[in-house]
Formats: structure tokens, sequence, C-alpha cells
């Protein structure tokens, strides 16, 4: 009974902290989104809209939008993921901050089709959710 009691106090103590698994869940965020990114495509897996011609000629070599630079693009290495300990969750924010422009993709312009680089990959929730499951209901 006690070995019982002890195991439902330290789940508790868990819950009302859940800060374990945080650092690790940041990190698959930021990984998912230079992947999506790199990939040129939404957080739904739908693909951005090909660049105009003038564009191209602009950027020689590159044909993904967002990420002319690659891993190095602004739009990567300017990604914030943070994850905020809560009792019994943790909160993802995510954001570019110092980023203004970003806007103007997440919604399109005229002359600019939209280019959403927001929100997390399905795929990136699950693992995410797998990862504070299994931290939550570890033993000890």
């Amino acid at each position: 009974m006690g070995a019982l009691l002890d195991r439902n106090r330290a789940l508790l103590a868990r819950i009302e902290s859940p800060r374990g698994p945080a650092a690790e869940i940041e990190a698959l965020f930021r990984r998912g989104k230079a992947e999506q990114l790199l990939a040129g495509r939404e957080a739904d897996g739908s693909p951005f809209a090909p660049l105009a011609p003038s564009t191209l000629r602009h950027h020689e070599g590159s044909t993904t939008p967002l990420v002319p630079h690659g891993p190095a693009s602004r739009v990567i290495s300017g990604y914030r993921v943070d994850v905020v300990p809560e009792p019994g969750r943790l909160r993802v924010e995510a954001s570019w901050p110092g980023i203004s422009w970003i806007r103007f993709h997440q919604t399109g312009t005229r002359h600019m089709p939209r280019r959403d680089p927001g929100g997390f990959r399905p795929e990136d929730v699950a693992a995410a959710l797998r990862l504070f499951r299994d931290w939550l209901m570890r033993d000890g």
C-alpha cells in the first residue's frame, strides 16, 4: 500500500509542476519547424505557393519559399519556441520575434500569395504528447 501511495504522490508532484520534458519538447518543435520550412510546406503538409519567376531570378539557386539560405534563413534561425509549465499541462508558444515581415507571409498580400509558416505539424504535436505522457507516467 505504501508503494502505491508513494507512486501516486510522485505522479501528483509531476502533474503540479511539469517541467521535466519542456526542453525536449521545445527542441522537437524547433526541429519540426525547420523540416517543414525546408520542405516548403505549411504545418498541415500542403505545399507553399511556388515562387514567382521574378523572385526566382533574384534568388538564384533557391526554389523553396521562405528559406533561400537553407537552415541559416531567418525564418528558421529566428523561430522561437517557449514551453511554459503550468499545473497539469505544458503551454507551447511559438513566434518569430523581431521578424515583422512574417505576417505578410501568414496572410499574403496583393502581390504575394499566402505562405503561412505558422502552426505545428500533427506529427510533432503527437510526438510532444508522447514525450509528456511518458515523462508523467514514468516510475519514480
